[in-house]
């Protein structure tokens, strides 16, 4: 009997900086994850639709620097797009205080900038986990966790 694997989670990632797009390619591409890079938010929420992303990663300190939040809050405030999972990131660990209490409310992971490797992938595997229960992680040293 021929069983199909669900596709690998797709994450989108959002952040101004080419480099640390092309190191969360390189990243999730060797954890099989599906990639999708953004270097400034979308006007228009219907391409997060178009996007089809499990998941968005989202730096938070974006040009203008609003635009991070301005992007988050029009994400979570419209209900095509409210359920994605997001995970924010920042190097600005007061902004993360002051935006703590709406963070919670949105259900919004966090994680300060610079971050370990494996700390960005434990977060990524929780968000997918809360979005996807029963997935099963195949990760690139073959260890498989499943999202109970």
């Amino acid at each position: 009997m021929l069983v199909h694997a669900p596709a690998s989670p797709k994450i989108l990632v959002v952040d101004a900086t080419v480099e640390l797009l092309t190191l969360y390619r390189e990243l999730f591409g060797d954890e099989g994850f599906r990639f999708e890079g953004w270097l400034a938010p979308p006007a228009d929420l219907s391409e997060v639709q178009r996007s089809s992303a499990d998941m968005i990663v989202l730096d938070l300190r974006l040009v203008p620097p609003k635009s991070g939040w301005d992007f988050l809050e029009r994400l979570k405030n419209d209900p095509s797009t409210s359920s994605i999972p997001v995970l924010v990131t920042t190097a600005d660990s007061n902004q993360i205080d002051a935006l703590r209490d709406q963070l919670v409310r949105w259900d919004c992971a966090t994680l300060l900038k610079p971050f370990d490797v494996e700390d960005l992938l434990s977060a990524i595997r929780n968000c997918i986990c809360a979005q996807i229960p029963g997935h099963e992680f195949v990760w690139s040293d073959l260890s498989v966790s499943p999202c109970l």
